[in-house]
């Protein structure tokens, strides 16, 4: 906490018309890329068989987990009301809402053209890319050997505002019985249901000897912390060696571990030898898409079966970049 208030109070300038975001998301969000770097920096020992690993969403995924409960134990008074909110997605949820309705009453003349945008999403996908373009601006000595910010958050963050209003706009009449879905997180989780049962109706004989995998993606995104407890509850002999997990975060990247295990042992040949399988995935929807091509770019941590697996001796070949990504975060965050 010391470190966030040293940097609130050495970079007030940011925010100088309203009172200090303290949020762990906007630190995040703002401090992500020279946190993240620096990060890498720190701990090359991680990946020292390779280049530097600067993916946004696996490392911001690991600090995140830690600076949101830090700041959960430090701010419990905020929800002493009621029963301590486990789950850090909901209380990313919850805190960056309010955090950001404030922002947008105090400062509306940014949006003065048209009504205040009220999902938590959407807002942190604008505020952080005016905050980081204006932080790249200023300091653009951090990153002068590449393009400006590459960081998948903000491509993810400005790729789904534009994606989910589009869709909102054309898909009104699934929320015409009751109040317009604000959150983006709704909207994303059902966007990604739509797309992705599709997508499995369309392509069942990718999985036709098991159960169909409606999608990790589709699983990690939608599924609450109710339906992931309740399948800890029905499964508890998959954790039985220690207690529960109630994290949302944990608990996606345990879930999707096993899932994406099982699945790329069952079908292996569609990700032998660098992800062959991008060709059959060509018609997914453009989550898998950006993964596949960011596999096809970077196969030297995709071909012959992930060679990397030397980094990870102790379990089994990791043969799916969306594996990779999910062991990675979950190898560090534990």
């Amino acid at each position: 906490m010391n470190n966030k208030r040293k940097w609130a109070s050495d970079h007030k300038r940011y925010y100088s018309s309203g009172p200090p975001i303290k949020s762990a998301i906007t630190l995040v969000g703002l401090r992500s890329q020279a946190l993240l770097l620096k990060w890498a920096s720190d701990h090359k020992r991680y990946y020292s068989s390779g280049p530097p690993i600067t993916s946004a969403i696996t490392l911001v995924g690991l600090r995140s987990q830690a600076l949101l409960l830090k700041w959960a134990s430090d701010h419990k008074r905020y929800y002493s009301n009621g029963p301590p909110i486990t789950s850090v997605i909901t209380q990313m949820g919850l805190r960056s809402q309010a955090l950001l309705l404030k922002w947008a009453s105090d400062h509306k003349r940014y949006y003065s053209n048209g009504p205040p945008i009220t999902s938590a999403i959407t807002q942190m996908g604008l505020r952080s890319q005016a905050l980081l373009l204006k932080w790249a601006s200023d300091h653009k000595r951090y990153y002068s050997n590449g393009s400006p910010i590459t960081s998948a958050i903000t491509q993810m963050g400005l790729r789904s505002q534009a994606l989910l209003l589009k869709w909102a706009s054309d898909h009104k009449r699934y929320y015409s019985n009751g109040p317009p879905i604000t959150s983006a997180i709704i909207q994303m989780v059902l966007r990604s249901q739509a797309l992705l049962l599709k997508w499995a109706s369309d392509h069942k004989r990718y999985y036709s000897n098991g159960p169909p995998i409606t999608s990790v993606i589709t699983q990690m995104g939608l599924r609450s912390q109710a339906l992931l407890l309740k399948w800890f509850s029905d499964h508890k002999r998959y954790y039985s060696n220690g207690p529960p997990i109630t994290s949302a975060i944990t608990q996606m990247g345990l879930r999707s571990q096993a899932l994406l295990l099982k699945w790329a042992s069952d079908h292996k040949r569609y990700t032998q030898m660098g992800l062959r399988s991008q060709a059959l995935y060509s018609n997914g929807p453009p989550i898998t898409s950006a993964i596949l091509k960011w596999a096809s770019d970077h196969k030297r941590y995709t071909q012959m079966g992930l060679r990397s697996q030397a980094l990870y001796s102790n379990g089994p070949s990791i043969t799916s970049a969306i594996t990779l990504m999910g062991l990675r975060s979950q190898a560090l965050l534990l």
